[in-house]
């Protein structure tokens, strides 16, 4: 589950996971579009399960305001 909290000014469709394995490279995943009933925040939930054999992984979520701004 996530919650990225902003006064009415976070771009939905800014928003990015990815996921480090065993110290490889970045991979994007897909997650789904966040509920944005609420002017002040998004809500969502991503199921995700790494492959057999991983021992470590790392999960990286950004999102942008509308004026571009990145956090994560």
């Amino acid at each position: 589950r996530y919650e990225a909290q902003d006064r009415g000014n976070l771009n939905a469709n800014a928003i990015a996971a990815a996921v480090l394995y065993d110290d490889g490279e970045w991979t994007p995943l897909v997650i789904p579009p966040p509920d944005v009933d609420q002017p002040d925040r998004l809500l969502g939930r991503a199921l995700w399960r790494p492959p057999n054999g991983v021992s470590e992984a790392r999960i990286r979520v950004t999102i942008s305001d509308q004026a571009g701004n990145a956090a994560g």
